[in-house]
């Protein structure tokens, strides 16, 4: 798969790919929710390399509203740090 490729599946421009890849800049919380997708992983793999077990334990359970309440509680805090 080419940069461009990839720039276009995920609607973001080349340039943005390449500065993600090469470490120049991260990707936004939204961005890695549509990468996580994309590549069919977790955020926690595509940041650490590894799936955080207890994360994953978090949402054991949960229906989908409460799932999407802790994503918008996680997304706030990880925007206010």
């Amino acid at each position: 798969m080419t940069q461009e490729q990839m720039a276009n599946d995920l609607g973001v421009t080349v340039e943005t790919v390449s500065r993600i890849e090469r470490g120049v800049r991260g990707a936004s919380i939204d961005l890695m929710s549509i990468l996580s997708k994309y590549f069919d992983t977790t955020i926690d793999f595509l940041v650490n390399g590894k799936e955080i077990k207890e994360c994953n334990d978090l949402f054991q359970g949960l229906d989908e509203i409460k799932k999407a309440k802790v994503i918008a509680i996680m997304k706030c805090v990880i925007e206010n740090i």
